[in-house]
């Protein structure tokens, strides 16, 4: 799987967790007894570590986590879902794995596991947002009866999303905003639409300050569909012609190129000149630095990434950025969720350990270590509502829709936009020849995919 984010930017979670780890392994227990759990090294692995001294099981269980990279997440489940050193009892994944996890009988049904435990654990679920987990957390698959059926599948543990954060102290800037003012007859403020946004971009570009619009992701592994993702299905644009990303089969049409598709892929080619890097090599680090510089503007970001944003070495607020909804009126979605081994032999203990991340009072704290809630009261606690960016994360994810794929065809038709975008950002194709080629190449591949 294709889909990571960059090792190099977690280089101080890696540290962490290191040093977290073995601190716990060292952690005498009753029985010794351990739960293992094997994810991305990611934000919300993060934060699960930081909060796992909140749970104590009564019967001694420790845990015991195992952040890795997130291609030899999915290669370590698929391929041998036994370590060298045991077990991992639970495994972290996205909701593009569904095609390869839910119907290789690896994992439980979760519900199975949990079927004993008290009503009032359960309140979370109708918290959920409800269009997100449909969206993010969809899937067919034949447990339980549901042949050829879209269902649910587990519980998110996190709805991640992408939202804008800018510079606030270009924006706040009274010359910037007379300026601004002057030559749009509007005021400098985050841009709600894509005329606005390539206005503002356009206006803080300038080469002899030293200055740009905007810091874009251009690399490859995930970087560049994700984000290429906000401006093509924002401005009305799709690859496929239907309404969820698990949804599709071998002959689902491919839209790719139409009108609204061909207008997308000029605009997002038109913010070239207003772009800080190369684009190619630009990963989330990369953006990350350059927006830290205070040199750049605007910057699409992942949720999960908002803590190296948002939070200071000494652990408090940075106010050099602001946070809001991308441009347009909807916004992207991304569920992970925690599956339990089969193969577990404390499978029903790791079953609760994830009803314990699930309960609205652990969220609230995973929330705090850099999590991002799928459930909306969450986001009315004042704790939650003095983080930054939690109003800007509950606005995209309360709009969230279909603008990524979660099927058997993810790895196609992102690996597909990638090379093609990258060619026109090169100047190597046109607009046109793009969406043309990522049309003709999906459809061609799309056939040898095998389908629910």
């Amino acid at each position: 799987m294709n889909f990571k984010k960059s090792s190099c930017f977690y280089v101080s979670i890696v540290l962490f967790s290191l040093y977290f780890i073995g601190c716990t392994n060292h952690v005498t227990t009753v029985n010794n007894n351990k739960i293992t759990i094997l994810g991305e090294n990611s934000a919300t692995m993060l934060a699960l570590i930081r909060d796992s001294g909140a749970y104590m099981p009564t019967n001694g269980y420790q845990l015991v986590f195992k952040p890795v990279n997130y291609e030899d997440t999915l290669s370590t489940i698929i391929n041998n879902f036994n370590t060298t050193d045991g077990i991992n009892d639970i495994v972290l994944l996205y909701n593009f794995s569904f095609p390869e996890i839910i119907n290789s009988n690896l994992v439980y049904n979760y519900d199975s596991l949990v079927q004993n435990e008290s009503k009032d654990k359960f309140n979370f679920v109708n918290d959920i947002f409800p269009s997100a987990w449909q969206e993010a957390g969809s899937y067919f698959h034949s447990v339980g009866g549901h042949e050829n059926q879209p269902t649910k599948i587990n519980y998110p543990v996190a709805m991640n999303t992408m939202v804008l954060v800018y510079n606030k102290a270009m924006f706040e800037d009274v010359t910037n905003q007379t300026n601004y003012e002057k030559l749009y007859n509007k005021k400098l403020l985050p841009p709600t639409t894509w005329i606005d946004f390539y206005n503002i971009a356009n206006f803080f570009t300038d080469a002899q300050k030293g200055t740009y619009g905007i810091a874009m992701q251009g690399a490859v592994d995930g970087y560049l569909y994700y984000e290429f993702c906000n401006y093509f299905f924002g401005m009305g644009a799709k690859v496929f012609d239907k309404t969820s990303g698990w949804q599709g089969t071998a002959t689902t049409p491919i839209i790719v190129n139409n009108d609204l598709g061909l207008k997308a892929t000029e605009y997002y080619k038109s913010l070239k000149p207003f772009n800080n890097g190369d684009f190619i090599n630009v990963d989330a680090v990369a953006q990350n630095k350059f927006m830290k510089e205070g040199k750049t503007a605007m910057a699409l970001v992942w949720s999960d990434y908002l803590t190296y944003f948002a939070l200071k070495d000494n652990g408090q607020w940075d106010t050099q950025f602001g946070y809001a909804t991308i441009p347009g009126n909807i916004s992207p979605l991304q569920g992970a969720f925690l599956f339990v081994n089969k193969k577990s032999p404390a499978a029903q203990e790791a079953a609760k350990y994830i009803l314990f991340c699930l309960q609205k009072s652990n969220q609230i704290e995973l929330v705090k270590k850099g999590l991002s809630s799928p459930q909306k009261s969450v986001y009315d606690d004042p704790q939650i509502k003095a983080i930054p960016y939690s109003d800007a994360v509950k606005q995209c994810i309360e709009r969230g829709a279909y603008m990524f794929e979660y099927g058997p065809d993810v790895n196609l038709v992102s690996q597909t936009i990638t090379k093609n975008i990258q060619n026109l950002w090169l100047d190597k194709i046109t607009p046109k020849q793009a969406v043309d080629n990522i049309k003709n190449e999906i459809e061609a591949a799309r056939l040898k995919i095998s389908f629910p």
